[in-house]
């Protein structure tokens, strides 16, 4: 095939010799600069005749077929290029529609495998290629290589196909309203939870009217509210752009909305009402266990009443008895009564601490205490325990102690009686020892370490992760033979635990055991040495010296219970007192007239009254003007309990079951002050 050239003005000319051609060197200058042209723009271009043969391409073509130069592939067709079958077969396809219609055909996108192997995408463009006298002899094409354009088109489509692949999967509503809250999109689940006006929600529609849509189709969703006044509600709501809850109907919406940078809105919407039914329901439940709980403190609260009224005559008349000179036999079977009877005492005092800190109404002191004479009062009270076991308590110190602790006395005695009452309990020969050191704590602090070791039964190495379990013993056969209920182990872990400190325990089965009771050293601690600790049985009141503490006084005692009427009559009676008797909280206040005026040395008033409870009398009488020393008398022995009392204008406080000696000591506290020390307490 002869070559051919395509002229400056899109027309394809003969082969002809430029000389003969009119203003052949002003043809030459353009024909050159077309050629140079078509080599550097960064288009393929190509022209083909009526068979689709090539009659010229550019250089761009002839590279990415992987040719030298353009003119090797004159005379060529697609069939002779590294594209494949298929694509040869389209582009022909294309090269006859252009030319059988001479329309040009525009932005064709297609794919071609080059001469490297690889596959691009082409925007191609062909039209008519005409010669001078307008007829179509051939083809004219150009295209652009797309690939990275369309690459970015794909990976653009994979990223939006995810975007809104995890919208639809995310279980809450997700809508969009632009700048002028005109709808943009929504995720199919905000169409579920609006689904009357589903099918009204378009782009481009405004916000408002879908709200006012939404009351149109569902108006009993608004509760009655006007209509107008619920959507402006909304669209305030919407304008703020802030987290919300809309009800609709039955249901409870969670709206968060946020504003784009665009100043559009994007909200979300969560659908909140299984959550608010359980909040509900985790309140009703919160509510019921408030009031099991205060079902059971008051149980408790009554149990102690119940237990404790009648424990205080059995003890009480058992050491009226054992003062009145008893025969042998007789002194040994009241001796039994008052052992069993402080036994049954100890072990509802246990249970009501035990239930007192699960209900978190225990509550501990933090004060100065001296510790020498702490550990020497424990020491002196569970020695006579130990001795009539036959056993000997003994006490070392391993250096320095601190002077002082700060904790509650009364607790960290609790808690040292337990751990030494068990070491007693549980050991039938040898010692039992009281360590007290000061090692270094694992935060690099000292800390008191008062260990109780004893050459007991020890316990096996499978119970010693339930030792400390409220009710539990190392095993049923333990109970059997040493009795007890499990819970001073519980109760002592909980007490240190709630001072601060914590317990520990070492043990084998058959070697004995060692209980160990951590507690804060203050930083500032004064340290001394330890001083012998000897054994006393002090008390502030003996029993011997109380026959004449109230001599010539007149005592109100305020009580509902025969026996204890008695019971405490003898012990005031047996100071010297004079005792009259009222029988409830009723009586005294009707006696006011007689108390106020000073007709008596001291009220002992009961709390636990019917008609009037001793409370109320209480504070009825001191609103009347009384300064008299009133003293509580409660069975209970609740968290609590104590300042209850003296909230309600009482001087003091004791607890049942009363012993004579304890009585005595809150008398010799009150009776003979002047009223003006009375009151100015």
């Amino acid at each position: 095939m002869a070559p051919c050239r395509l002229g400056s003005d899109g027309i394809m000319r003969d082969d002809v010799p430029f000389h003969d051609a009119k203003n052949s060197g002003e043809q030459e200058v353009q024909e050159s600069l077309l050629a140079l042209i078509l080599d550097v723009i960064p288009y393929v271009v190509f022209w083909k005749d009526r068979r689709s043969s090539y009659l010229g391409v550019n250089r761009n073509f002839a590279t990415l077929a992987g040719f030298s130069s353009p003119a090797e592939l004159v005379g060529l067709t697609d069939y002779d290029m590294p594209w494949t079958r298929e694509e040869s077969d389209a582009y022909r396809a294309d090269d006859r529609e252009v030319m059988e219609t001479g329309k040009p055909k525009l932005h064709i996108v297609e794919t071609q495998l080059n001469a490297a192997g690889e596959r691009t995408w082409l925007d191609t463009s062909k039209v008519p290629l005409r010669n001078a006298a307008g007829e179509v002899i051939g083809v004219l094409g150009i295209y652009a290589d797309i690939t990275d354009l369309k690459n970015a088109e794909e990976s653009l489509q994979k990223t939006r196909q995810h975007l809104e692949d995890a919208i639809e999967a995310i279980d809450a509503g997700i809508v969009m309203y632009d700048a002028e809250e005109r709808f943009v999109f929504c995720n199919e689940r905000y169409r579920q939870i609006y689904r009357e006006v589903r099918d009204f929600m378009v782009p481009g529609r405004s916000y408002a009217d879908l709200l006012r849509r939404y009351v149109e189709l569902n108006p009993e969703a608004i509760g009655g509210e006007a209509p107008d006044v619920w959507v402006q509600e909304r669209l305030e709501h919407h304008r703020r752009c802030h987290r919300w809850e809309q009800n609709l109907g039955d249901r409870v919406i969670q709206i968060s909305d946020r504003r784009t940078r665009d100043h559009g809105v994007v909200s979300l919407r969560s659908d909140i009402t299984a959550d608010k039914i359980r909040e509900r329901e985790l309140q009703r439940a919160k509510e019921a266990a408030v009031a099991a709980n205060a079902a059971k403190s008051s149980f408790l609260a009554n149990l102690s009443h119940e237990i404790r009224t009648p424990m205080s005559a059995i003890l009480g008349f058992t050491d009226v008895l054992l003062s009145s000179s008893p025969r042998p036999d007789q002194c040994d079977a009241l001796g039994t009564i008052q052992r069993n009877a402080g036994h049954l005492l100890d072990v509802i005092n246990d249970i009501l601490d035990l239930s007192k800190i699960e209900v978190g109404k225990l509550r501990v002191e933090s004060e100065t205490v001296d510790l020498m004479e702490l550990l020497s009062e424990v020491h002196a009270l569970m020695g006579v325990r130990a001795e009539g076991k036959g056993l000997s308590l003994r006490m070392r110190f391993d250096g320095v102690v601190p002077r002082a602790i700060e904790t509650d006395a009364t607790r960290f005695r609790q808690v040292l009686v337990n751990l030494l009452g068990n070491a007693i309990k549980f050991t039938d020969a040898g010692a039992v020892s009281i360590v007290v050191e000061t090692p270094i704590s694992a935060v690099g602090d000292r800390e008191l370490s008062i260990c109780v070791e004893d050459q007991g039964i020890g316990i096996a190495s499978e119970h010693l992760e339930r030792i400390f379990d409220a009710f539990e013993q190392a095993d049923v056969s333990t109970t059997r033979r040493f009795g007890g209920t499990g819970l001073g182990l519980a109760i002592s872990l909980r007490l240190a635990r709630l001072l601060g400190g914590d317990v520990t325990v070492e043990s084998a089965l058959g070697e004995g055991s060692r209980f160990t009771l951590r507690h804060p050293i203050p930083k500032n601690a004064e340290w001394v040495e330890p001083v012998r600790v000897e054994r006393s049985a002090q008390a502030s009141v003996r029993d011997t010296d109380v026959g004449h503490l109230l001599t010539g006084r007149r005592v109100l005692l305020v009580e509902d219970g025969h026996d204890n009427q008695r019971l405490f009559s003898h012990y005031l009676h047996s100071m010297g007192a004079k005792v009259e008797v009222a029988v409830d909280g009723q009586e005294a206040v009707d006696r006011q007239l007689e108390i106020v005026g000073g007709g008596f040395d001291l009220v002992l008033m009961d709390m636990q009254m019917p008609r009037l409870d001793g409370y109320t009398a209480t504070q009825q009488l001191r609103a009347a003007g009384c300064v008299t020393p009133i003293i509580a008398l409660t069975a209970h022995a609740m968290a609590g309990d104590r300042e209850r009392c003296l909230g309600a204008g009482c001087d003091d406080y004791l607890s049942k079951p009363l012993r004579r000696s304890t009585m005595a000591e809150a008398v010799v506290r009150w009776v003979g002050r002047t009223a003006a020390d009375q009151r100015g307490r």
